[in-house]
């Protein structure tokens, strides 16, 4: 009888919130189809107390086999220390221990025919650049995911995304990613021209408190609805102001707004910068000034 041999095959480790999952998924669906590699995602780690989980697949935005937390897995993640977690994922899945921590080495591992565990937030420069030239279709999957998730969909109107959240409360994320200064989004609202302006955010007191200030006439809503409502709120956009966050900057990439604005540093190191797109305006996060590319 002949030996049938199986389908490559990519595991993809979900890790991070949606914006981080995107990246993670945009890098799975370039290894389906240009390597024709059989994509699971692996969610277990994610579902981790205080952790995310998948936030893709109930948004339609994959259909392929996903590992969950069973009992014996969250016994495991109770036992095990974190940096085990990797080798036990992939050995459970019966794979040779094959560990990508970028696209590169993905693709590589995909060439030679090698099943792969993909594992990274695959956020640097070679990871993003590859992705920006090939996620084209991805896009348009974001969009028609996103078609008719918001209540401002037929509407015209430029858009603000305020991050806060965990980059306020939770000290280490303040002092990596830090957060846009309330002088960057006044000096971005002076450069946008529609009429109409909707505030996105995960901290609506916050953002109310902002829009008396900035807008005393009340001409400006916020919100604060549900994961998909927000993000196609911000993908629905005119124009578009970012803050420091995958989030909007996944927003950003599958909107057609006419202007982008984004901040910088995007972390509080000078890292991460390229993240900042050619095509897109950037001022400084501390003060809202104009920032040249460097």
């Amino acid at each position: 009888m002949p030996v049938r041999r199986a389908e490559p095959r990519a595991v993809v480790r979900l890790d991070g919130g949606f914006g981080n999952q995107l990246f993670q998924w945009a890098a799975a669906r370039l290894l389906e189809r240009e390597h024709g590699m059989a994509v699971v995602v692996d969610a277990r780690a994610n579902a981790r107390p205080g952790q995310r989980g998948d936030q893709l697949g109930p948004l339609g935005l994959h259909d392929w086999p996903t590992r969950t937390q069973g009992a014996v897995w969250r016994g495991l993640q109770r036992t095990v220390p974190t940096r085990f977690f990797d080798p036990v994922t992939a050995r459970t899945w019966g794979l040779p221990w094959r560990v990508a921590r970028t696209l590169a080495e993905a693709e590589d591992l995909a060439r030679r025919g090698r099943p792969l565990v993909l594992h990274g937030f695959l956020q640097q420069p070679d990871d993003v650049a590859r992705l920006l030239e090939a996620d084209q279709d991805s896009l348009v999957a974001l969009r028609d995911a996103m078609a008719g998730r918001s209540p401002l969909e037929s509407q015209a109107y430029a858009a603000v995304h305020v991050r806060r959240g965990d980059y306020v409360s939770h000290p280490e994320y303040s002092r990596t990613f830090g957060v846009c200064s309330e002088d960057y989004y006044l000096r971005a609202l002076e450069r946008l021209h529609s009429p109409r302006l909707v505030i996105v955010t995960d901290d609506p007191a916050w953002g109310e408190d902002f829009a008396r200030r900035a807008r005393p006439d009340g001409a400006v809503e916020v919100v604060s609805e549900s994961l998909a409502s927000d993000f196609a709120t911000l993908v629905g956009a005119e124009e578009l102001v970012l803050s420091n966050s995958t989030f909007s900057w996944w927003a950003a990439r599958a909107s057609r707004a006419s202007q982008v604005i984004a901040p910088r540093p995007w972390l509080e190191e000078p890292t991460h910068d390229h993240l900042a797109l050619p095509a897109w305006s950037t001022l400084s996060k501390r003060d809202g000034q104009p920032v040249a590319d460097s």
